[in-house]
């Protein structure tokens, strides 16, 4: 994979772990909510060692970086 699928997959990852997409809108069992968060982690962690690091706000969502958001430094 290149760095730019690897970006957008993990874009893609990060929108599925939010609460309302985990839980199909709170109609996934317990149990579905938990095994699709441990898949979709371990996704993300396979995918940021094939990186060789962690990205950046600003790799991850450039949009927002063009527009002039304010990001938080994650390199500290």
């Amino acid at each position: 994979m290149t760095e730019k699928q690897i970006l957008n997959r993990l874009q893609g990852i990060e929108c599925a772990l939010s609460p309302e997409n985990l839980s199909c809108d709170g109609e996934a069992s317990a149990g579905s909510v938990r095994r699709r968060y441990r898949a979709l982690q371990a996704e993300r962690r396979d995918l940021i060692t094939a990186l060789g690091r962690e990205p950046s706000l600003e790799e991850m969502y450039p949009r927002m970086a063009t527009i002039g958001a304010n990001f938080p430094s994650n390199r500290d």
